[in-house]
C-alpha cells in the first residue's frame, strides 16, 4: 500500500499523511465535525450514500453520508493532545475501506462507526472486546501509520538501531526516550508505538531481575 502511495518516493522519512492517504488513495471525502454530545464515537466511515443517525446537540439527527464518506469527532481536532488518537481513528477508518473492498457482497453494509477506545489497543483486548473486523482494522492501521521500514529507520535514528530493551514491564530511561521520541517523530501515540515495536520484534524482553539499580527502571506502561 506504501509503495502505491508514494511511488518513487517510498520510504519517505517522514511521519504518513494519514489524511493525504485518506483521500488520494482511499478516495474518501474526509471531513472533521461532531458526532456526539459524549464524544463516544471517534470516527465513522460509509461504503455507500446512506443516512447516519447522530445523538447529539440534545437530540438524534439524521445526517447523510456520500458514498466513501470518512467523520472525525473534530474535538481530536482542537485538541493537541489528541494528534495520536486522530491520526490513528483515520487510518482505522482507512482500513476499514480497504477491508471492504475485499470482504464478500453478503458482509458488507452501508455504513459503521468507532466508539471511543479509550483503551489499550492490545491484541488481547481487541479479540475478546471487538469482533474481527475491528481487530483487522486496529491492525492495520497500525502498519499504516507504522510500516515495518519506517520504523527501522526512527528507531536507528533514535536508538542507533538497537533494539528496545524491556525488563517486565519497565525501561531505562535512554530507551524509553527513544520509545517517546520514535511515536513524537510518527506521530502516533507512545502505547501505540510501544505495541508496534512489540510486534515487529523490535524489544528484546529481559527478566527484572537481571537489572542490577532497580531504581534506573521506569515503567513505561504508565506514561504510555
Amino acid at each position: 500500500l506504501h509503495r502505491t502511495f508514494y511511488g518513487n518516493q517510498y520510504p519517505t522519512f517522514s511521519a504518513v499523511d494519514i489524511e493525504r492517504f485518506a483521500t488520494e488513495f482511499c478516495g474518501c471525502i474526509l471531513s472533521y465535525e461532531k458526532l456526539s454530545d459524549t464524544c463516544s464515537i471517534l470516527g465513522v466511515t460509509s461504503y455507500m450514500d446512506t443516512t447516519l443517525k447522530l445523538r447529539r446537540n440534545g437530540r438524534v439527527e439524521n445526517i447523510f453520508l456520500p458514498k466513501k464518506t470518512i467523520l472525525i469527532e473534530e474535538k481530536l481536532k482542537k485538541n493537541g493532545t489528541s494528534m495520536g488518537r486522530l491520526r490513528f481513528t483515520a487510518a482505522h477508518e482507512c482500513a476499514h475501506q480497504i477491508l471492504f473492498g475485499l470482504q464478500p457482497d453478503k458482509a458488507k453494509h452501508s455504513y459503521r462507526d468507532w466508539y471511543d477506545p479509550n483503551i489499550p489497543f492490545t491484541p488481547n483486548y481487541l479479540k475478546h472486546h471487538q469482533n474481527w473486523s475491528e481487530y483487522q482494522a486496529n491492525a492495520l492501521a497500525a502498519a499504516l501509520l507504522m510500516p515495518h521500514q519506517l520504523v527501522e529507520m526512527v528507531l536507528f535514528r533514535f536508538n542507533n538501531g538497537q533494539k528496545l530493551k524491556l525488563y517486565g514491564k519497565q525501561m531505562v530511561k535512554k530507551d524509553r526516550d527513544a520509545l517517546y521520541n520514535m511515536a513524537s517523530f510518527l506521530s502516533v501515540s507512545k502505547q501505540a508505538m510501544l505495541i508496534r515495536v512489540q510486534q515487529l520484534k523490535m524489544v528484546e524482553r529481559r527478566p527484572e531481575e537481571r537489572f542490577i539499580d532497580k531504581d534506573e527502571l521506569i515503567n513505561c506502561r504508565q506514561d504510555v
